[in-house]
């Protein structure tokens, strides 16, 4: 079965209910211009219940330096990265998901290459047809719901499937769907 990571989460009970169902990894949003956006307050909040629950919290930084990134993240008590727009590396300490580097070189098995399109969070899908999926462990993301989730699974076998928009109902984490989703990926073990 595929890790599963429920990401844009904004609350410790949607973070605590999404564990329950199967996830084993939460994203927490620090980009200002998402509608899924905590301060380092909250996020340091969800990270606890996440960690707590036996899960693991990964922040999401857009346009941020290392520095920027390392000081919220240390704030939250988050160890798991993935950026956008990174121009140089984090220290060792920190696990990276590295978003659409496919050719990537991990360096630990708690690094992760995530493939994604170019607009996160859209609901879109990126195009399959041409899609080879990288060699390294990486996790399928953009577009991904409970309608498709079985397909790509099939047909790309990542290491870990990571979802946002396809469990959200009018913009807000919908629990059926969360519990839908995670149900459809463990049919896959």
């Amino acid at each position: 079965m595929p890790l599963i990571k429920i990401c844009g989460v904004t609350d410790p009970e949607t973070a605590q209910f999404s564990i329950d169902c199967g996830a084993h990894y939460i994203g927490i949003v620090f980009a200002p211009s998402s509608k899924r956006f905590v301060s380092e307050i909250q996020a340091k909040v969800i990270a606890e219940a996440v960690k707590k629950a036996g899960a693991v919290p990964v922040g999401v930084f857009v346009d941020k330096s290392a520095e920027e990134i390392m000081a919220m993240a240390d704030i939250a008590g988050i160890q798991h990265i993935q950026a956008y727009g990174l121009k140089e590396d984090l220290p060792q300490q920190y696990s990276r998901f590295y978003v659409n580097e496919k050719d990537r070189l991990l360096r630990k098995d708690t690094d992760f290459i995530i493939m994604e399109t170019a607009q996160p969070g859209s609901g879109k899908t990126f195009d399959w047809d041409q899609f080879v999926p990288p060699s390294s462990a990486w996790f399928m993301a953009g577009g991904l719901d409970i309608y498709n989730i079985g397909e790509a699974i099939e047909l790309f076998k990542p290491t870990g499937v990571d979802v946002s928009s396809g469990v959200e109902t009018d913009g807000k984490k919908d629990r059926e769907k969360i519990r839908a989703f995670i149900e459809r990926v463990k049919a896959y073990e």
